[in-house]
């Protein structure tokens, strides 16, 4: 095993150098984050290759079984990726390796029993959730097969933020944007040929889940003692300092995602499948704008995580400007982009889906809209203050949810 990568001390740095080396800092991390970005066209073909194979509706269906389970994992992962992200780095500041690998134990152990947890429930409620709440009986045995996802999940998150903490994006690049989708898109022709439809799909994902957390796995021994992580999970309280912090940032991830998910999950409930397919593609494409902001996000926490802890509120500020200027500087000619040739990227997942033309630009002028101000969130969470975002993100979905009673 390596020794414990620790990034020079933003101390040492001279302050009139200091918004020059963060910019490098975040323009580095930024860029490996565009490469997986990049690399994530594979999950793109993935989805091509489903909706091309199997149709609008079984995609439909995937979409609708996944947005449940996604939703019911934010309570497996207890916020433990950003209570990683704060207290790992704040101990890496104060140099106090023991104390980074009893958070990283922590994290693991707390997930591991959780999750385990919430796949036995969610198993149990799946019929109830097909049969009485989407009147879909046929979602059951996927929604089934899925709930095993939720383990692979929440572990792969919290080994993943572990190197994120270290300012090294590359793995979860490797892991999320390569490794997972490469193994779908397999797993997912695989199952075509055996003559699995909508259980082949959800296969699929499971697999990639599974995969995807064997190398994280592999990636995290690279930089940490597994064995000192198992060490300190002997000193775990329940109710922890990153406990007591992650409790109102697991509530913001569960507004937050089903927030993001609600549009899907009432689609699911009024109309059939194959809408819920369409809309399903028209929001892949859309999020490529939030993937965006995501080249900046996985650098910019640890630097917010940072330089709050050392007090330095104007290097702050200035980075936060740097990021969201950058953001716009790409996001916007991307909108444009989808105006003129929206109906034709929809036309490459099947003809059927050329409908959803308008939905991919409003959805795409929403995300830019988030994503600009996007950062704040974050900012807050870092700087110790997780319930105002929680207050908001509750907000925000009220008003979602009434305007889709409304509109759908």
């Amino acid at each position: 095993m390596n020794p414990m990568t620790v990034p020079p001390s933003r101390h040492s740095i001279p302050e009139q150098a200091a918004p020059r080396h963060d910019a490098k800092v975040i323009a580095k991390g930024a860029g490996v984050n565009l490469l997986g970005t990049l690399a994530r066209t594979i999950k793109s073909a993935s989805f091509i290759l489903m909706t091309r194979l199997f149709g609008a509706e079984v995609f439909g269906l995937y979409v609708l079984g996944w947005s449940v389970i996604d939703l019911l994992s934010r309570f497996s992962m207890f916020g433990l990726e950003k209570g990683v992200m704060k207290f790992a780095i704040q101990h890496r500041v104060d140099k106090n390796e023991d104390a980074v690998h009893r958070t990283l134990g922590e994290a693991i152990l707390v997930g591991l029993i959780v999750s385990a947890v919430m796949t036995g429930l969610s198993y149990v409620v799946a019929p109830v959730i097909a049969v009485h709440v989407f009147h879909k009986p046929e979602l059951t045995r996927g929604l089934r097969i899925l709930t095993f996802s939720i383990p692979f999940l929440t572990l792969s998150h919290v080994l993943l933020a572990a190197s994120k903490s270290l300012k090294i994006m590359r793995f979860e690049a490797y892991v999320k944007s390569i490794a997972e989708p490469l193994v779908m898109f397999a797993a997912a022709g695989l199952c075509f040929v055996i003559g699995w439809r909508f259980s082949g799909i959800t296969f699929a994902h499971l697999a990639a889940a599974a995969g995807g957390t064997v190398f994280a796995l592999y990636c995290f021994r690279r930089l940490f003692s597994l064995k000192a992580c198992v060490r300190g999970m002997r000193s775990v309280h329940l109710w922890s300092e990153m406990t007591r912090f992650s409790l109102p940032v697991v509530c913001y991830d569960l507004l937050y995602i089903l927030m993001m998910r609600l549009d899907a999950l009432m689609l699911g409930y009024y109309l059939p499948a194959v809408q819920v397919g369409i809309y399903g593609i028209a929001v892949e494409i859309a999020l490529l704008t939030k993937k965006i902001r995501h080249w900046f996000e996985p650098i910019f926490v640890p630097i917010i995580s940072e330089l709050h802890h050392q007090r330095q509120m104007n290097r702050l500020e200035e980075n936060f400007s740097l990021v969201t200027r950058w953001f716009l500087t790409i996001t916007i000619p991307f909108f444009f982009g989808i105006v003129l040739i929206g109906r034709d990227l929809l036309a490459v997942f099947g003809p059927e889906f050329t409908v959803g033309g308008l939905s991919l630009t409003l959805l795409t002028l929403s995300q830019i809209l988030y994503g600009s101000m996007g950062s704040g969130d974050l900012l807050l969470m870092m700087a110790g203050h997780p319930y105002l975002n929680l207050m908001n993100t509750a907000l925000v979905l009220v008003l979602n949810f009434g305007l889709g009673l409304f509109l759908i």
